[in-house]
């Protein structure tokens, strides 16, 4: 079975299943660019999307070409299971500045997404792309501390966290 078959034989719910998929196909030269065609698809964003993040978890190495590809994803209409993973893969990268008022407004409007996972992880967005281009660190902590005013216990835990990255890498 090919890669694309694979992913959309995953019933997105087996976390065992995926990693199935994962295991068959890593070793494909041509595994990150199929799993970047594939995260454009909808039938296939949210397992190819997880699949990325995973090999990047696992050591995998995305070159310019590879990241140029991966910052056009944010112009697809995307499932919310993709756009956590997009979010998720930030800390693996880093966004050419061609990309990054784009990125940057996608991160921004997903801190305001419906799905709390999401919002979490775009706050971390926000954070990542700032700790590449300082200039957009004006004014992030006074947006970190409203978030811990009104957003849920979840989102308030990856603040912290992001807070403290803050307190550790740009002093």
């Amino acid at each position: 079975m090919n890669l694309q078959d694979d992913i959309q034989a995953w019933d997105k719910k087996s976390k065992q299943d995926i990693l199935g998929v994962y295991n068959r196909h890593s070793g494909d030269a041509d595994f990150i660019c199929c799993l970047l065609d594939l995260s454009k698809h909808e039938d296939c964003s949210e397992g190819a999307t997880w699949l990325l993040k995973h090999a990047l978890e696992n050591g995998f190495e995305l070159n310019d070409q590879q990241i140029d590809g991966f910052c056009g994803l944010i112009e697809f209409t995307l499932q919310w299971q993709s756009i956590l993973h997009i979010l998720q893969i930030l800390p693996y990268i880093t966004v050419p500045a061609a990309h990054k008022n784009k990125m940057m407004a996608f991160v921004c409007q997903h801190t305001e997404d419906e799905n709390k996972f999401v919002r979490a992880w775009a706050y971390n967005g926000l954070y990542e792309l700032a700790n590449t281009y300082p200039e957009y660190r004006e004014g992030l902590s006074v947006v970190f501390d409203a978030a811990e005013d009104t957003e849920p216990p979840a989102i308030k835990a990856r603040i912290r966290n992001v807070k403290k990255a803050i307190a550790k890498n740009w002093t």
